[in-house]
């Protein structure tokens, strides 16, 4: 992750899932789940493109068929606790 260009990065959308290793379309389209939920480093994406120079905002983006069939407000609460807690962790 080093190589980042995080000052040409306008957002960051944060999500987690499975580490895969063939069908990425599948899973990009179906297997997001909340940031610090899955197998991905995303705390360690956040430190990455923070060194590289990125100060944009963040952003979840989840989407399984369970998260979207959630009601909005329960969306909206999961994804901010979710974000919030990897950003601690990613920005002490």
């Amino acid at each position: 992750m080093q190589d980042l260009p995080g000052a040409g990065v306008a957002a960051l959308q944060l999500n987690d899932g499975q580490s895969v290793h063939e069908d990425f379309l599948r899973h990009a389209r179906a297997g997001r789940e909340l940031p610090g939920r899955g197998e991905l480093d995303v705390v360690g994406l956040i430190r990455a493109v923070r060194r590289a120079g990125f100060d944009g905002p963040f952003c979840v983006e989840v989407n399984t068929p369970d998260f979207r069939a959630l009601p909005v407000d329960e969306a909206a609460r999961q994804a901010a606790d979710s974000a919030t807690q990897v950003l601690r962790l990613a920005l002490g």
